[in-house]
């Protein structure tokens, strides 16, 4: 738009309008303006004439309101004639407000004016407003990623260390059961029987020893054979222990949470809007009519201007229509 200056601008009454209309709104507008202008000029002069007919209307009024209905062709004449009047002086108000139909031209030229720059406003906003919803989304989603690597991380680190924790203890059973190493057959079945049951005669009888009593009392002497079967027990009480350690519950370290990296700008906040966006106003209607669904009714909204065309074409035979009656109305213009 051309810059103005204080020079290119024409004083008139308290408004400043410009002399120049740089394009059809402006030149609209300020037709509008100069008309108002005048109208504020001149004012009290308006309202003093305005005056004079609202009571000159509200007289004719009272006098209608009092009117008997016509008891012959003359007087109905004659009533009509005062029809015609109220008529007439009903055009003689509207031409005097006819200020108002400049007025509401004149806020609608500058409404719409204003609009293209709020709409394109509205519009930069809504790409901005797209645009940060779509980082604040993808944000969120990667915090939400980044939060589950990192809790797997941890679970995997503690499965793993549960791993090595019964590779040791496995380790360490071998360990303790190298000290049967050195043992003949029969021996070596003496202390798996010994270790399963603590009899040591019937520990001698499965491993196949004559005279089982003096075989058990005197294996049971020997040093390899003691070490033999303390390693074994050692050793079978760490694989039970393994055994409990393997059916535990994996717990992971708690890890620090990720949150978004989402801020507010100084002054600026978030705010949600609801829509209910129309896609089908026929299935919508038909789903109300239906009562099936719970739609509100208030959804729907009567057109009185069409209703009206139909009782013009139906007549009375509107009133077999529900929550409808026909009414007729002649008058005299």
């Amino acid at each position: 738009m051309a810059k103005r200056t204080k020079a290119n601008d024409v004083l008139e009454g308290e408004l400043v309008l410009p002399v120049v209309a740089t394009d059809e709104d402006e030149q609209t507008v300020l037709a509008a303006g100069k008309t108002v202008i005048g109208f504020l000029q001149s004012v009290s002069a308006f309202f003093t004439t305005a005056r004079a007919l609202e009571h000159r209307a509200l007289a004719t009024q009272a006098r209608f309101k009092a009117m008997p209905v016509p008891a012959d062709m003359a007087a109905d004449e004659l009533l009509q004639r005062e029809i015609r009047t109220a008529n007439e002086d009903k055009r003689e108000v509207e031409g005097h407000w006819k200020i108002t139909a400049v007025i509401s031209g004149f806020h609608r030229k500058m409404t719409a004016r204003r609009a293209k720059a709020t709409e394109a406003l509205e519009d930069a906003a809504r790409i901005g407003n797209a645009l940060h919803n779509g980082y604040v989304t993808a944000e969120r989603r990667r915090a939400e990623e980044e939060n589950r690597r990192r809790e797997e991380e941890s679970r995997r680190a503690a499965e793993e260390r549960q791993r090595q924790e019964l590779e040791r203890m496995e380790l360490e059973a071998v360990k303790r059961e190298e000290a049967t190493e050195g043992l003949s057959g029969r021996e070596q079945i003496f202390v798996e029987q010994i270790v399963g049951h603590g009899d040591g005669l019937r520990a001698a009888r499965q491993a196949g020893f004559p005279d089982p009593a003096k075989s058990s009392t005197r294996l049971l002497k020997l040093a390899k054979i003691q070490a033999a079967i303390k390693g074994a027990q050692e050793a079978a009480a760490i694989r039970r222990q393994a055994v409990a350690v393997k059916a535990r519950p994996v717990v992971a370290d708690p890890v620090p949470y990720v949150a978004p990296q989402i801020t507010r700008a100084p002054g600026a906040q978030d705010r949600s809007y609801h829509y209910g966006d129309l896609t089908d106003e026929g299935a919508l209607i038909a789903a109300i009519l239906s009562g099936n669904h719970g739609i509100p009714t208030d959804l729907l909204k009567i057109d009185t201007s069409k209703l009206n065309d139909y009782a013009k074409d139906l007549g009375d035979r509107i009133n077999r229509w529900p929550g409808v009656k026909y009414r007729k109305e002649t008058k005299v213009v």
